[in-house]
């Protein structure tokens, strides 16, 4: 994406720790202006807002906004669905078993999901799933934050 990226980023719940999320987004914002500025001269504001978050809550909303970012790049011109593990900026190569994880990625906690226990090879069962048709408009607009 040229002028946005997303996380999927899970926090554990601890009582010691509060935004850890937020703080992290913060650090790396400011980390990625402060990169920017000085390669390339660049003075004022760089980014248009801050972040922008939502909760999951079930197992579908997760399933559905990982199609949705993994699809994200098809948006692109001249990018099809079928061309998606080929982007190289993307995680999708990994959840379809093209590439090996890094040791800070973790395919299996969507590859695990109850969704996929029935199947025999789930990097295919969701590669079919997000090149496929399924959609489920409604539960996409309450996560992506478009609106």
């Amino acid at each position: 994406m040229p002028n946005h990226f997303h996380l999927l980023l899970q926090q554990h719940l601890h009582p010691t720790t509060t935004n850890n999320i937020s703080n992290l987004m913060k650090r790396v914002s400011l980390a990625y202006a402060m990169y920017f500025k000085n390669k390339y001269d660049h003075s004022g504001n760089l980014q248009e807002g801050r972040f922008k978050n939502v909760t999951i809550n079930t197992e579908e909303q997760l399933l559905y906004l990982t199609k949705y970012i993994h699809l994200n790049p098809s948006k692109l011109e001249g990018t099809q669905p079928s061309n998606l593990s080929i982007y190289q900026y993307s995680s999708y190569p990994i959840y379809i078993d093209q590439i090996p994880a890094p040791q800070w990625l973790n395919p299996n906690e969507i590859l695990n999901l109850s969704y996929y226990q029935n199947t025999k090879n789930p990097h295919q069962a969701y590669k079919k799933f997000v090149e496929g048709k399924q959609t489920n408009p409604e539960i996409i607009s309450k996560l992506t934050l478009e609106n």
